[in-house]
């Protein structure tokens, strides 16, 4: 048996997940080749991969104009209703679509 804990996990098991739930060997096969690929991208040289992640967070917010990002910064998602959530993707369209 398994059991669930609460707290991060050390890597994504989306891909043992469809395996059990009986998506097909050649679609299970071709996703771990994807992963794979993203996996050797992504590992930095002499870095982690959390550093990574965090690098290009980072420059994200950089990019995107100054309102935007303290917007993003300052949002309490536990209590956006997703109506809200939308509301406010229509009015960032609107204010920063150019």
């Amino acid at each position: 048996l398994r059991q669930i804990k609460p707290g991060n996990a050390d890597r994504s098991y989306g891909i043992e997940v469809a395996r059990l739930a009986g998506l097909p060997t050649d679609v299970i096969a071709r996703a771990r080749d994807v992963l794979a690929q993203h996996e050797r991208a992504e590992a930095p040289p002499g870095g982690s991969k959390a550093a990574l992640a965090t690098q290009r967070q980072g420059k994200v917010f950089d990019v995107m104009p100054k309102g935007l990002s303290e917007e993003l910064r300052s949002l309490d998602l536990d209590r956006l209703s997703p109506f809200e959530a939308i509301a406010l993707i229509h009015d960032w369209q609107r204010r920063f679509g150019e």
